[in-house]
């Protein structure tokens, strides 16, 4: 018996299923992690058209991922959404001291 038949007490047995059956192939295509990590850059439509097919086959048919898109994309509308404050030139001079990660050529 495996996790994906959900008898097992895993995170995995929860994200192998859908509506309380093994995922399908529509699932199967990305992982929820792989879908999770993707999500902001379908909010800033960064995705050639192929990836973002695929991931909307996975939102429309994984309802935890749907959820967890749908909060997302409202966090980023009420951050949007906040006034902007300009950055103090006290915080500006602080933040220009911090080395670069990035060697100077």
């Amino acid at each position: 018996m495996t996790y994906a038949d959900g008898n097992a007490e895993s995170v995995g047995s929860v994200l192998s299923q859908h509506n309380g059956r093994p995922a399908g192939i529509e699932l199967a295509d990305l992982s929820h992690q792989d879908v999770r990590d993707r999500l902001t850059d379908l909010l800033d439509n960064a995705l050639d058209a192929t990836e973002e097919a695929r991931l909307r086959r996975h939102l429309a048919a994984c309802p935890e991922c749907a959820a967890y898109y749908r909060t997302l994309r409202r966090t980023v509308e009420l951050l949007r959404a906040l006034p902007s404050q300009p950055v103090p030139e006290r915080l500006r001079g602080r933040l220009r001291t911090i080395p670069s990660e990035e060697p100077v050529a």
